[in-house]
């Protein structure tokens, strides 16, 4: 469990809370939500915790975080959080380019320090939460667009705005206040090499001007990886993503493998299998800039780096701003 979500259970009736997405601000929210004894369930359509540190595994064992690849660490809360715990380190990469401050990862994959943090709460994954309805005092929620026996006093939406957006659709100046905040997708490339070793840095963080390509980084390279591991991600540009964000898998592969090639410096023979993943909401590019947005009655509120940018830093701080302030509302006299 992270520091700072420790607590006692205080002897007064507290709200019944759901969190819709387990990510880093739903499970920040949520821990800390848990940990001072609100009666908590956390919910994801996915079949693991961790959202955006996200890591795919190939049937041949080899590994990519193809998701967020790391992350900063300039809050004093969130750094004294990582540094607590048993699974979160710095990295200090190979670089060819210019690397600027920390970074951050999880420790051996990307949502370890999640997973942690995640212990004890009552966790649905694999459940979508396809809508959301007000009953009197209380919400119930919709669950793979059945109508379960799910309800709740206060309802948590930490998913991407758009989709939370959508669930809160009923409130319309909340959905609105949602819908203003916008992202840029990215698109990522999943390559493994027959000799990664022959490349001789972990990270490739400047690429020419002209190149579809952002970033490259080797998994290997990182604390508590397989070091035999051949996998490498590469992340495309930002504004190349938009331009291509409908294409299929395959044409991502076909228009963005030749670039990794050659930033790699290897040669297509060198490549064993590719694959490709889309990003719609990678990164955020107009936050709501507040640390959560909530409806009048403050019973449905929406966390995430949506509402204050700033990647997983963002998240984790908007999370964190959300529990700190119904613990004080619901526990203090």
């Amino acid at each position: 469990m992270l520091a700072g979500f420790a607590g006692s259970t205080p002897m007064v009736s507290l709200p019944k809370i759901a969190v819709v997405g387990a990510g880093v601000a739903g499970i920040t929210a949520a821990s800390q939500l848990h940990a001072a004894g609100f009666p908590v369930t956390l919910f994801d359509k996915s079949r693991g915790l961790g959202g955006r540190l996200a890591t795919r595994r190939w049937p041949t064992g080899v590994a990519f975080d193809h998701g967020a690849p790391y992350f900063g660490a300039d809050d004093a809360a969130f750094k004294a959080a990582l540094e607590a715990s048993k699974a979160a380190t710095t990295w200090q990469p190979r670089v060819q380019g210019t690397k600027t401050g920390d970074m951050w990862v999880g420790n051996p994959r990307m949502n370890a320090w999640l997973k942690d943090a995640a212990t004890g709460i009552n966790t649905k994954l694999n459940t979508t939460i396809s809508g959301i309805t007000a009953n009197a005092e209380r919400w119930t929620l919709s669950v793979d667009k059945r109508k379960a026996v799910v309800d709740a006093d206060i309802v948590v939406l930490a998913t991407p705005s758009p989709q939370a957006a959508q669930l809160a659709a009923e409130d319309t100046e909340l959905a609105a206040r949602l819908d203003a905040i916008t992202y840029t997708p990215v698109w990522t490339i999943l390559l493994s090499l027959n000799d990664h070793n022959a490349i001789p840095c972990d990270v490739i963080a400047d690429t020419p001007a002209d190149s579809p390509l952002a970033w490259l980084g080797r998994n290997a390279g990182k604390p508590g990886r397989d070091v035999d591991n051949t996998g490498w991600v590469a992340h495309a540009r930002a504004e190349w993503s938009a331009e291509n964000l409908e294409i299929t898998t395959d044409a991502a592969i076909a228009k963005l493998a030749p670039a990794v090639i050659t930033a790699l410096g290897c040669t297509r023979e060198a490549v064993q299998k590719t694959q490709a993943h889309r990003w719609r909401y990678a990164n955020v590019s107009q936050s709501a800039g507040e640390p959560y947005l909530q409806n009048a009655k403050g019973s449905l509120f929406a966390i995430g780096d949506g509402c204050l940018g700033g990647g997983v830093e963002g998240a984790y701080q908007s999370g964190d701003a959300l529990a700190k302030m119904l613990i004080a509302a619901h526990t203090e006299a």
